[in-house]
């Protein structure tokens, strides 16, 4: 989680935003138990995504 915040989400969002928006659906994940599974390539696919979409 700290690693996604720091290396893809470069600090820009609280980890109380990352877990909602989580929780939410609205973020590419797995939970398995308690715990979320983050893959660096979704989120990156996903930032990109998101970026286009906030361009047009």
């Amino acid at each position: 989680m700290k690693e996604a915040l720091e290396e893809v989400f470069e600090n820009s969002i609280s980890e109380y935003k990352l877990y909602a928006m989580l929780r939410a659906g609205e973020i590419p994940h797995v939970k398995i138990g308690a715990k979320y599974l983050l893959r660096r390539e979704s989120l990156e696919v996903w930032m990109r995504q998101q970026e286009l979409g906030a361009g047009s």
